[in-house]
């Protein structure tokens, strides 16, 4: 995620949607989650970026460490919620919190 945040914020004609959802497809495939989930959520962060990049790409780095920190929040309550809904079991949030916050940390 920060990876396609990053090029998203610098240059967003460098990281068109298909290439996105391969991202995605290969994660899924890496990590055992259903497939089309990381790409259905990663063209979501991208189509979002790009509706919001006029508004924060100018700001310094701490509005976009805290943009980052925030959509990532949403991104990943959205995974769980999806990982959940279409499971039968029901996964802990204590997980999801340490990866958003290992991830915005080393961002």
């Amino acid at each position: 995620m920060i990876a396609i945040f990053y090029w998203a914020m610098a240059d967003i004609r460098n990281m068109p949607y298909w290439f996105v959802f391969l991202a995605g497809v290969l994660i899924d495939v890496l990590t055992g989650l259903p497939l089309g989930i990381s790409s259905l959520l990663y063209v979501a962060f991208v189509m979002f970026l790009r509706m919001q990049r006029k508004f924060v790409h100018k700001e310094g780095f701490f509005a976009n460490w805290a943009f980052f920190g925030a959509l990532l929040m949403v991104i990943c309550g959205m995974q769980w919620l999806l990982i959940t809904s279409l499971g039968d079991t029901n996964h802990s949030l204590f997980p999801l919190f340490i990866q958003w916050l290992i991830t915005v940390c080393c961002y």
